[in-house]
């Protein structure tokens, strides 16, 4: 996937713009939601898409996708981040989930800073996770 130009729409899926021409991908072609919120490609080239039905792994052209049959906290899924160990990270409407094996776990913590209809994960030099909510502030992870 290294150097192709991915489109998130909101409504009409994804698109990936190969051969002077857009090929589309969503629902009918296996993609979670035509709505997409973010895109992550991963360092294995992969791609995360982070959709209003839920979160979608596209690899070789085939999509896994998880919902919160596979643990996410919601299908809602607003952002989706690979840290520096490759860690899969998804941030739902209901919550900060992280990938264990083939399922989602949410984040457990005692405080709740951030809103999660607007919430963005990012990584530091040093390894350590955010999640930046606005207008709550910035949570290390």
């Amino acid at each position: 996937m290294s150097g192709e130009l991915w489109v998130g729409t909101w409504g009409g899926g994804l698109y990936r713009f190969v051969d002077d021409r857009f090929v589309q991908f969503a629902k009918p072609q296996g993609l979670a939601g035509d709505a997409v919120r973010a895109i992550t490609v991963s360092r294995d080239g992969s791609l995360w898409v982070a959709t209003e039905g839920g979160l979608s792994h596209m690899r070789n052209g085939h999509f896994r996708n998880y919902t919160t049959i596979d643990g996410l906290s919601s299908d809602r899924v607003v952002n989706v981040s690979e840290d520096s160990h490759g860690g899969t990270w998804a941030g739902t409407s209901r919550g900060i989930d992280h990938m264990i094996g083939d399922r989602f776990a949410p984040l457990s913590s005692s405080r709740q800073i951030f809103d999660p209809r607007y919430i963005s994960l990012g990584e530091d030099s040093f390894g350590h996770l955010y999640a930046l909510s606005a207008p709550k502030g910035i949570d290390r992870i």
